[in-house]
């Protein structure tokens, strides 16, 4: 007998005995109540607590080992490796629960001492008050529940157009609103606090009552209140794991880079900072600052540090200083970044968002309303500051440079670039040779890209102020990079990041990843040249988005060319005037505008990407006319996608569906279809009817898979049958993975299996 089977069987037997332990505790004890124990008897009951632990320990244990001993057999299965700060918060929310069981038993004992000591009173009444504090519990859960739900399901109803205006309305007086959100924030989370505080005594209540009662037979209320115990205390929190440091990018050392971090701390000097400061290192632009409980976190990016002057990056570090003066709004930031990531990391996470859906719901919408208001108000204030205790002229130029860069990737969407048949060589392309190109951008392109910055319109959801507002706020008018004066210390610390920033990245990625990826395009491009470049309605997608990929632009924009002059312009050629009006937008052709209108008018799943897209074309290029008819028409579009569209991707309990019928020839096209992807890994494949209004509806299609299919294989195959399905202009389909509707039972439906195996249905 293999090693596995003898674990599952003790799995069993321990099971058995924890069970059988209960009456033959009776049986010893005489059945008799607490109150009536002899010493024989406490003696008998202290050895079966004693026992029961340890048969649950080894249980636990067991169990894990088992599960493990699987997950190695089926990686496929494993969980994602946690990093070092998710175990610590798993151990953390571990211990909460363990303390939450200790306090649980601890008022259980009490009680029972209280109930001896008081009396027959208190042990009549023991049972009935222990079971209205634990039913206290689920009533005011639901209370929360139906509450929130109802404010959630007003916002839902309101129409687009007015949740937009609400939301902007967040900013039309953004110095009080913030402040006033902050207050706000403020007393929902010491609201949230007392509400787990109060969840926590009525489960110590129901445990102490429980035991009062003095009866043996109270397993089940001690038990749910060791639960709802469980449930207010891990709301408990503790601060921020100083892991996190190290897993915020890649930490720079002080001693390799003392020119970098003399410079930082001075800036923080500025503002009279003295906490602790440790920088972490980014491939990109950017620089940003963060703050681990009393460690300022600066992020700097290789790429801003090669750009930037040793000047221009004092000014940015004062820039980020400038954000650190607000405690009141780090301490909400803490709290709704812990509301992220750890409120729900425990096994009873499913009913503590139940509990803690009014306070949780509350305090995430009107902190998300609060960053809407506070955002461009803050930043501007760290602007001010910047131009106050630095040079004017370095800090507008550190403002261009990092709108340059902004510009440039805006354009790069549009340009070729050289393959990339490894992963060295990619991210060398995107680290050192993107900057040698942002060089020669900022050199060639400068004259452009100020008249850019003149003529940009602001954002309703831009977090920062355009780069011109920025820029007054300096006193600046004229656009002009200063001259470079950097020690040389700081160049070669700066040429140090980046080979650094590149070498990390080499070291997290996969190169035989890439490889095998990058094989993939290079398959599906030569196929199609072989075949000598045909258009095809369902397979030419893949084929243009191999080509972006490789670097061959131009090409892919031409095969978009031929499927709009070529195929009808229905569902088919939406793909296509998506792609060719994004390229368009981006190489600042506005008759890029109307292709994508057109790509959404044919394809609602355009919807979202292609009025982000025209939204940013029309600020960024000053497009003021543009800019009117967008606003216009996408409250009308969105209000569509939320009335109709959006209910084309769910498929939910109270959906009107039953089997669906399609025409001969359509119907014998999709099994045409199915036939050639199957080669044995459909095990079946059902299509519904789903009326959405009395006239539109859709017909959702159901993949089943044969078990054995591998992950990769299901992913390729739903990406060929969407292909498959978003070609057909004449029908509306929608597409699902068996396993994420199985609750629905589908497979119940008269009429739903439309292909099965290999055989047609």
């Amino acid at each position: 007998m293999n090693r596995k089977k003898l674990q599952i069987i003790a799995l069993v037997a321990l099971g058995l005995l924890m069970a059988g332990l209960i009456p033959l505790t009776v049986f010893l004890t005489g059945g008799r109540d607490i109150s009536d124990f002899t010493q024989t008897d406490k003696l008998v009951f202290g050895v079966f607590l004693a026992l029961e632990l340890c048969v649950v320990t080894a249980m636990l244990l067991l169990a894990n080992k088992i599960g493990k001993a699987n997950l190695a057999a089926r990686p496929e299965l494993a969980p994602p490796k946690l990093s070092p700060t998710e175990r610590i918060i798993r151990r953390r929310s571990i211990l909460l629960q363990v303390l939450a069981g200790v306090l649980a038993l601890l008022a259980y004992f009490l009680g029972a001492v209280a109930g001896k000591a008081l009396g027959e009173p208190l042990r009549a009444r023991g049972l009935l008050l222990s079971l209205c504090m634990l039913a206290a519990v689920p009533l005011l859960g639901l209370l929360s529940w139906l509450i929130g739900r109802g404010r959630a399901e007003r916002l839902r109803r309101m129409n687009v157009e007015q949740l937009q205006s609400w939301i902007q309305s967040h900013r039309e007086q953004a110095e009080s609103v913030a402040e006033s959100k902050l207050r706000l924030l403020g007393r929902l989370r010491r609201a949230s606090d007392a509400y787990a505080v109060l969840i926590t005594l009525l489960g110590l209540a129901g445990a102490f009552f429980a035991g009062a009662a003095l009866r043996t037979d109270l397993a089940l209320p001690v038990l749910l209140a060791a639960m709802i115990t469980d449930l207010g205390v891990t709301r408990f929190r503790f601060p921020t794991p100083q892991t996190v440091l190290q897993e915020s990018g890649s930490l720079l050392d002080e001693e390799d880079f003392p020119t970098i971090y003399a410079l930082s701390r001075k800036a923080a000097r500025a503002y009279g900072r003295k906490t602790p400061l440790r920088i972490a290192l980014t491939a990109d632009c950017n620089a940003g600052i963060g703050w681990v409980n009393q460690t300022d976190l600066l992020r700097l990016g290789a790429t801003l540090l090669s750009l930037f002057s040793e000047e221009e990056l004092y000014t940015v570090l004062l820039h980020e200083f400038g954000h650190g003066g607000n405690e009141r709004a780090r301490r909400e930031t803490d709290y709704a970044t812990w509301m992220e990531n750890a409120r729900d990391r425990h096994f009873l996470s499913l009913f503590s968002r139940f509990l803690f859906r009014l306070p949780d719901d509350s305090y995430e919408l009107h902190y998300a309303l609060y960053r809407y208001a506070a955002a461009i108000g803050e930043e501007t204030r760290a602007d001010r500051t910047m131009g106050e205790l630095g040079d004017r002229r370095i800090a507008a130029s550190a403002l261009l440079k990092l709108q340059y860069e902004e510009l440039y990737r805006y354009e790069e969407e549009a340009a070729d670039h050289p393959d990339c048949p490894d992963l060295e060589s990619l991210i060398r392309s995107r680290v050192s040779g993107r900057i040698q190109e942002l060089r020669s951008a900022f050199r060639e392109r400068a004259e452009f890209y100020n008249a850019c910055i003149r003529r940009e319109i602001q954002p309703r959801s831009a977090s920062h102020p355009i780069q011109r507002l920025r820029l007054e706020a300096l006193g600046v008018k004229d656009y002009a990079l200063v001259e470079e004066r950097s020690s040389e210390a700081y160049r070669q610390e700066a040429e140090k990041a980046v080979a650094l920033a590149e070498k990390r990245l080499l070291d997290n990625s996969d190169p035989e990843d890439y490889r095998g990826y990058h094989d993939k395009l290079l398959r599906t491009v030569e196929a199609w040249e072989q075949a000598g470049r045909p258009l095809e309605e369902a397979a030419y997608p893949d084929t243009v988005g191999a080509l972006k990929e490789l670097g061959r632009l131009s090409e892919a924009m031409e095969l978009c060319d031929r499927a709009i002059r070529e195929l009808p312009e229905d569902a088919s050629t939406a793909y296509a005037l998506y792609m060719r009006g994004c390229w368009l937008l981006h190489r600042w052709d506005a008759s890029g505008l109307e292709l994508i209108y057109r790509a959404i008018d044919n394809n609602s799943n355009y919807l979202d990407e292609g009025l982000e897209q025209i939204g940013s074309f029309c600020c960024l290029s000053g497009s003021e006319e543009e800019l009117q008819r967008y606003r216009e028409l996408a409250p009308q579009l969105l209000q569509r996608e939320k009335d109709v569209f959006s209910q084309i991707g769910e498929l939910k309990k109270g959906d009107r569906l039953s089997g669906e019928t399609l025409p001969p020839a359509l119907e014998e096209k999709l099994l045409r279809g199915l036939r050639e992807l199957d080669q044995g890994r459909f095990d079946a494949v059902y299509l519904l009817h789903k009326q959405i209004t009395p006239d539109f509806s859709t017909s959702p299609m159901v993949l089943r898979y044969r078990p054995e299919v591998s992950a990769e294989a299901r992913e390729e195959l739903y990406h060929r049958v969407f292909l498959l399905l978003d070609a057909i202009s004449d029908w509306q389909f929608s597409l699902f993975e068996y396993e994420s509707v199985k609750m629905l039972k589908i497979e119940e439906i008269p009429g739903s299996l439309f292909y099965s195996g290999s055989r047609n249905a």
